[in-house]
């Protein structure tokens, strides 16, 4: 019956009910809010995740999760586990500030070409640069939710009408390839 079927269904871990509907072995993780902990690390191998792309040492944000049992510098990737990488969210670093630029709210409210400078100083330095964004960004006409705080609606909506136009440009100045390829060439 179909009620049966859903119970088995949500029994199973959304990774494998993802791995069946692609036909993929799911590599990559990315913690909510950048929560990334040393207990995670051990969930998200014992789950078989070849890596995790949740640490951002932004100074500016202190509620990013942080790992406190690895070595790992300034690297921005770094192996954690025999068989798990950590691929590190760049930062952009201003005087004394390390500011998050990876995606998200900062690609949203920030001009592009300065979003572009800003990529393009952190390759000149690292050579790599690891971008995201959530595919609702890209859908300026998301119900809204006007029961959140102010600085919450700000985050979450602004400059939502403008994402798409900068993500294409983004993808036309520069060339990104899948984490997991990354990966495979670092191993």
């Amino acid at each position: 019956s179909t009620c049966a079927a859903s119970v088995l269904i949500f029994r199973k871990k959304p990774k494998d009910i993802l791995e069946e509907i692609t036909g993929e072995r799911i590599q990559g993780f990315r913690a909510p809010n950048f929560s990334i902990s040393d207990k995670l690390v051990k969930i998200l191998t014992e789950l078989r995740f070849s890596y995790d792309s949740s640490l951002c040492n932004a100074n500016i944000l202190r509620q990013y999760g942080k790992l406190e049992n690895f070595e790992f510098g300034n690297a921005h990737c770094f192996k954690l586990t025999e068989n798990f990488f950590e691929l590190q969210l760049p930062t952009l670093n201003l005087l004394k500030y390390s500011i998050p630029w990876a995606g998200g709210a900062m690609f949203r409210f920030i001009p592009y070409w300065i979003f572009k400078i800003g990529i393009d100083r952190i390759i000149l330095n690292n050579s790599f640069y690891n971008f995201y964004i959530h595919p609702w960004e890209l859908d300026p006409l998301q119900p809204r939710i006007n029961e959140i705080n102010y600085k919450k609606r700000l985050k979450h909506y602004h400059n939502l009408d403008s994402t798409e136009r900068k993500f294409i440009q983004l993808l036309k100045d520069f060339n990104f390839l899948p984490l997991k390829e990354y990966l495979a060439d670092v191993k």
